[in-house]
């Protein structure tokens, strides 16, 4: 509770300022002077011995005289008339006097004058020093009982105070995932959750364990990730919140009923974003390695459809297609009333079907039952829902869609021929399912040595070619592009020596620079900027990007892409190696180009 006053000014002492001992004089005056007259001049009524007892050891506590002025205040009030006796009144302020505020400030003075450091520096070290001895001293069971004991408005004018000051809430939250049971800490974090600081708690369990703070922080983010189109910008805040809505069971299981009542009544159109979100959580949740079946199955609206439900549900269970549960989906969306094709939109059950359709050494898959697979991952593609139901007005849509999944399915589980069937991969591609398909066909036959010869340039040429060809027509599957084409550029062959390894990544590098043309920049500028500042990659790599990047790029700039790029053009190991003197013009002209749209950006 005690407060330490530093100057904001580095050229200053800190005050050191000594207590002034109170006197009956600083006593409320209406009914105090009265009761110390009557104290000190006749045999008025006085309290127990007992209470007499408990005033002292309130005023002898350390320090108790840099407590809140009221409540020192309403202690001597209690003291004088029980005792009466102002020089003992006295002499317990005194006593317990011991300055450690005052110390405080001494020693931040020291900081200043003799360490040399700033002001806010020095308040900075001694703040953390002190939460390093309440982290290491703060007792749980004692902190409770002692706030049973306060005084209710008291305690909490003190808390709403302490959490005003951000380095006070960060100590609480370092507190509340150590002591999780703390009912202070609770109380702390909610108090913080009111006051406004939600933003803050993105990575509190405590908070996550009280409903009304975590309500409050998953209606605030869902508003912003609602509010407009999703943006790059907003992808660490759609981070947080899974990692909030995935802490525990019940958090998600929250999460996903208020989206799932949100999508049923959707605002502004905003409805296949809310669903998005859903699916985002599910996939949040497996990649944990939570069991969320029983949730994903209930919360798609086929309910009604038991058999369907439980077929489901007993292969997400196990992660594992089932021929028998999927011919009871095939049969049962064949129906006149099929269950709602939300129910094969589910994302693991998605994945499971696409890596057994277009992996090879997938599960293997009887003849038999192959048509069920196909069918099934069509509905789930093409279908349109209309309220609960299957909407069956789009069979031509639906077929020619599994047609396409059928002759890709069957080129890239074979592996063979794909140089000779590359033309029809390409029009397969125009359905965004086949080109989600495609793309993990593609990553497991590059990063394995027995699905593609790397050292065949022409070979690895036509998996890259279909890769460039997804990313150009399917803007959505851009973020999964990217991901992939760093794990292979990291990714190293031994079977290739050094000259092969580097030719193929020279064309994962083209990859790159397509990537960046068809719109997906920043975040490319980004991983290379890391690949640059780790040292992931040989410098020739980041040189050939760089002037590639160059080559495709003309003025006027935006600032984002200037503080992107202009770091790797700048970089000694690129600039100063490129030797041909178109290289250096363009890296010139860009430098020059780039250092107008800072100066504009100063300027506005």
């Amino acid at each position: 509770n005690q407060t330490m006053d530093l100057e904001a000014d580095d050229s200053k002492d800190f005050e050191q300022r000594p207590p002034r001992l109170l006197g009956p004089d600083d006593l409320p005056a209406q009914d105090t002077s009265r009761d110390i007259s009557e104290a000190e001049g006749s045999a008025g009524p006085r309290r127990s011995s007992a209470s007499a007892t408990t005033a002292s050891a309130a005023l002898a506590q350390p320090d108790f005289i840099m407590e809140d002025s009221k409540l020192v205040l309403a202690e001597m009030a209690a003291f004088m008339l029980e005792v009466g006796d102002a020089e003992a009144l006295t002499e317990h302020l005194v006593g317990g006097y011991e300055g450690a505020a005052q110390h405080c400030n001494i020693l931040a003075n020291w900081l200043v004058n003799f360490a040399d450091e700033s002001a806010e520096d020095a308040k900075s070290s001694i703040e953390s020093s002190l939460a390093d001895r309440v982290t290491a001293a703060f007792d749980p069971v004692a902190v409770d009982e002692s706030i049973i004991a306060e005084d209710p408005v008291a305690f909490l004018n003190w808390l709403t105070e302490l959490v005003q000051f951000r380095q006070w809430r960060d100590l609480i939250y370092q507190l509340a995932q150590r002591h999780s049971t703390c009912a202070f800490l609770n109380w702390a974090i909610k108090e913080i959750s009111e006051r406004g600081f939600e933003e803050e708690m993105k990575h509190v369990p405590a908070a996550c364990a009280k409903l009304p703070v975590f309500c409050r922080y998953l209606s605030t983010s869902l508003s912003k990730l609602l509010a407009e189109e999703f943006d790059r910008s907003m992808e660490k805040d759609l981070e947080q919140l899974l990692d909030m809505a995935c802490y525990g069971e019940a958090t998600y299981l929250f999460s996903q009923v208020l989206l799932y009542n949100l999508a049923q009544t959707p605002v502004n159109g905003r409805g296949h974003t809310v669903r998005r979100l859903g699916q985002e959580l599910e996939k949040a949740a497996l990649a944990r390695g939570r069991d969320v079946s029983r949730y994903s199955v209930q919360l798609c609206g086929a309910h009604h459809y038991p058999r369907a439900t439980s077929a489901m549900q007993s292969m997400l269970a196990k992660r594992q297609l089932n021929p028998a549960d999927m011919l009871t989906l095939y049969q049962l969306y064949k129906q006149q009333d099929p269950p709602p094709a939300a129910l094969l939109r589910l994302p693991l059950f998605v994945q499971l079907l696409t890596d057994a359709l277009f992996l090879p050494e997938s599960q293997e898959i009887n003849a038999e039952y192959l048509h069920t697979y196909v069918y099934l991952l069509a509905v789930a593609a093409a279908a349109r829902d209309s309220s609960s139901s299957l909407d069956t007005g789009h069979s031509g849509e639906l077929s020619l869609t599994e047609a396409a999944i059928k002759r890709a399915s069957d080129i890239c589980r074979s592996n063979k021929h794909v140089m000779q069937s590359v033309r029809d991969l390409i029009k397969a591609l125009r359905y965004p399912v086949v080109a989600y398909g495609v793309l993990g066909f593609v990553e497991k036959a590059l990063s394995d040595e027995r699905g593609c010869d790397l050292s065949q340039v022409e070979q690895a040429s036509v998996y890259l070619i279909l890769v460039d060809e997804v990313a150009t027509n399917h803007p959505h599957l851009r973020p999964r592009i990217l991901p992939m084409l760093c794990r292979l550029f990291e990714q190293f062959h031994p079977s290739l020596d050094e000259l092969s390894q580097l030719e193929f990544k020279v064309r994962l590098v083209d990859r790159f620079v397509h990537l960046m043309f068809v719109g997906h920049v920043e975040p490319v500028l980004d991983y290379m900027h890391s690949c640059l500042t780790s040292k992931l990659s040989d410098m020739s790599l980041l040189r050939h990007f760089v002037l590639e990047v160059l080559d495709m790029v003309e003025p006027p700039y935006t600032e984002s892409f200037v503080r992107r790029l202009r770091p790797l053009v700048e970089s000694p190991d690129i600039y100063n190696a490129i030797e041909r003197k178109e290289g250096r013009d363009s890296c010139d002209r860009f430098l020059k180009d780039s250092s107008r749209t800072m100066k504009a950006a100063s300027r506005s």
